[in-house]
């Protein structure tokens, strides 16, 4: 027969009700570098580098609002990984970033790890990071 003493018990109760406790975490993303409190800023969150920047393809995103300037958007029950964030400041409010006749973007925007891409979005290496606990990231728009 198989008996469980006092603390071979408490152990197996400790290991079964944290399994997986760990592996949910919070993300907030500071965005500024906005000329004013008008219009409201689009996040998105990537966890793949082939849909990184893909209006769509993000695993999650989010809108804000805009107050003194910045924006402040959270991102909840996220799984351990590798992650980037590309965001624009919507000024019109019309769901889209504005670009000119040649292709190129009339609102600001900016990444993760303030990466910059040469003609386009940078890589998903160039702005990723880990996430592996709760964790605060800032985004200046330019």
């Amino acid at each position: 027969m198989f008996y469980l003493y006092p603390m071979q018990l408490f152990i197996f109760l400790l290991c079964f009700l944290s399994y997986g406790a760990d592996d949910s975490h919070d993300l907030d993303v500071s965005v500024s570098g906005f000329p004013s409190d008008k219009g409201q800023v689009y996040v998105g969150l990537f966890n793949k580098s082939e849909d990184f920047a893909v209006r769509g393809k993000q695993f999650k995103g989010k809108v804000a609002t805009i107050e003194g300037k910045k924006a402040i958007v959270h991102f909840e029950n996220l799984p351990t990984g590798n992650y980037a964030v590309a965001s624009f400041h919507d000024k019109n409010k019309n769901g889209y970033m504005d670009k000119n006749a040649f292709g190129l973007p009339l609102e600001s925007y900016g990444f993760s790890n303030q990466a910059r891409g040469t003609l386009g979005p940078p890589s998903f290496s160039d702005a990723k990071f880990r996430i592996e606990d709760d964790r605060k990231i800032e985004i200046r728009l330019k």
